[in-house]
């Protein structure tokens, strides 16, 4: 395995994406010789899956709601609204 090797395959990934870790990685080689000549194929695989959300080290922030209010959670490094909400009736 990577990590027996010392690869943080994490680490050794960490610019494709921040809401994407590495799951596993496989590499697998074949090599023929005949009298004919020399054969070599390899494949590499690396899998991934993603994360619910990034981690922010930034601290919460209250939010007191003590009347109705419209929300929206927005992908900003994408810049797509994910979900738009009305909440109009508190317990």
């Amino acid at each position: 395995s990577f990590e027996k090797l010392g690869v943080d395959l994490n680490k050794s990934f960490s610019g494709i994406h921040s809401i994407i870790e590495i799951d596993r990685a496989f590499y697998s080689s074949i090599v023929k010789n005949n009298v004919v000549g020399t054969e070599a194929s390899s494949v590499n695989v690396i899998s991934g899956v993603p994360l619910s959300a990034p981690i922010y080290d930034t601290p919460p922030i209250n939010f007191i709601v003590d009347h109705a209010f419209v929300f929206e959670i927005h992908d900003r490094e994408i810049g797509v609204d994910i979900h738009i909400g009305l909440v109009n009736k508190l317990p």
